[in-house]
């Protein structure tokens, strides 16, 4: 057997892992849209690398979503997201951590989230901004329509 077929044969093996990976995260994302310090965002950027790469079908599905395909698609084509949606991020993300140390209020666990909360915020202030109806989101979202 050549590499190719080798890498073929490894490619098709792996895709009903990957399946089973993007819809565990989804059903993450879905979980940690409700609870606070579950991140719903990164579950669905991994769901749509996993669908990516192992079922156009479940790719499709997910980036035809209204409100998760266009940050899907945002990530893919430029590495950034929406001005609106790092700023919602930011404001759930403090909200939800906020209530989390009013219930718990222990010092370490106020330290860990203040600590996890500055990490999470550094890192959405330093991605690129996409314009919301950037040209190549909006010609691929149009490639999903049925």
């Amino acid at each position: 057997m050549d590499k190719v077929q080798r890498d073929n044969s490894k490619q098709y093996a792996s895709q009903p892992l990957l399946v089973v990976a993007g819809c565990v995260c989804v059903l993450l994302a879905f979980i940690g849209a409700f609870l606070p310090l579950m991140p719903t965002t990164v579950f669905v950027l991994i769901a749509g690398w996993c669908f990516s790469r192992s079922s156009e079908k479940f790719d499709r599905w997910l980036t035809r979503q209204a409100v998760l395909g266009p940050i899907i698609l945002r990530w893919r084509h430029h590495k950034g997201i929406a001005l609106k949606d790092r700023n919602r991020a930011l404001l759930l993300m403090w909200a939800s951590m906020l209530l989390s140390m009013l219930i718990i209020q222990t010092a370490g666990v106020i330290g860990l989230l203040l600590l996890l909360g500055a990490g999470v915020s550094v890192y959405l202030w330093r991605l690129p901004i996409v314009a919301p109806d950037s040209g190549s989101v909006t010609a691929s979202l149009s490639k999903y329509q049925l």
